[in-house]
């Protein structure tokens, strides 16, 4: 670690100006900017469940959703296929998936609370790099990129979905594109209990969000691909059990070019993330402004997050055009 760390923090601007950046990195700080009630610290918190259902994540010693709906979609095949009744498996499986989908509307922000000017500034912005790595599970970048296409006729953000054709991890991308990749999954993802397969659900007039729930009863074998849990090696497991979730993480691990980082503070929750990032070219990380001493204390706590190097950039995330003050909004109002 440097002898002295500063309070100074660069503009984005000026970062940009210096340096090309063809790699983008998207926390939850983001989508905070956004919509405050994204600020949670897991959907488990935020779910009204039975007390059975509760059991059930005791008992499985978690509160990834991901898992436990998992666990509870194999529990279900084999007393099946062992002649067993299996109809309270059944039910506490729907439950926990409806319960996952409740929390999700809670927190998250209704489409049409979202101007199209700060949906079209989202993706315009998305595309100026050539791979995009989102940490964030919510609508906010999809329905940003999509705002894009439909207000100026065009779109080069390769997600490697068409639907109704699922995930291919061999499909390479496109010379030109921008290629996004939801590291922990996103709301619109689903991955088949029985397959493996993972594809992504599309809806009209925004109302994505909203048929969510009767999307997934027409599809009783689906179920929704993102990581719920707060713990890091809980993440790597839910991540190795996805074959969309394991190429996201590689592409994020295996990419050497310099990378922005916005909206996290790489937290050990996500060290995973942290170690794909020690061996960049370049990393520059957005610091919110305060007192000196409170910005010295978290330029020093990322240095050594990311293995002590001296080389890192540090930037005043407000002045990032992704986390504009004036795209905040208030719930409620």
């Amino acid at each position: 670690m440097p002898d002295t760390v500063t309070p100074g923090l660069l503009r984005w601007d000026e970062v940009r100006q210096e340096a090309e950046w063809p790699a983008l990195l998207l926390g939850n700080g983001v989508s905070i900017n956004v919509w405050p009630d994204f600020r949670y610290a897991t959907l488990y918190e935020r779910a009204a469940l039975s007390p059975a259902a509760q059991q059930a994540f005791r008992a499985l010693g978690t509160t990834d959703f991901e898992g436990v709906l998992d666990t509870l979609w194999r529990a279900r095949a084999l007393l099946t296929a062992l002649g067993q009744d299996s109809s309270a498996v059944s039910a506490l499986y729907t439950e926990v998936r409806r319960g996952l989908l409740d929390a999700v509307h809670r927190v998250h922000v209704p489409r049409s609370r979202l101007p199209s000017t700060t949906c079209t500034a989202i993706g315009r912005e998305i595309e100026t790099y050539e791979r995009v790595f989102t940490l964030n599970y919510d609508l906010l970048v999809y329905w940003s990129i999509l705002e894009k296409r439909d207000v100026t006729g065009s779109l080069t953000v390769q997600d490697f979905f068409g639907p109704p054709d699922p995930f291919d991890p061999d499909e390479p991308q496109r010379p030109g594109w921008t290629a996004l990749w939801f590291v922990h999954g996103a709301l619109h993802l689903w991955q088949d209990s029985a397959t493996g397969d993972v594809g992504k659900w599309t809806s009209g007039e925004g109302n994505l969000l909203r048929d969510l729930p009767a999307m997934y009863a027409a599809h009783p074998g689906r179920q929704p691909l993102f990581v719920s849990e707060g713990g890091a090696l809980q993440k790597q497991e839910t991540i190795a059990r996805s074959r969309y979730l394991r190429r996201a993480f590689l592409a994020l691990r295996d990419d050497r070019s310099p990378v922005a980082v916005l909206g996290t503070s790489l937290s050990p929750a996500d060290e995973h993330v942290v170690e794909a990032l020690r061996h960049r070219e370049r990393v520059a990380v957005g610091v919110r402004r305060g007192r000196p001493g409170e910005v010295v204390a978290a330029k020093a706590a990322l240095i050594a997050r990311l293995g002590g190097r001296e080389d890192l950039v540090f930037f005043d995330v407000a002045t990032h055009p992704l986390t504009s003050p004036e795209w905040a909004l208030t719930p409620g109002s």
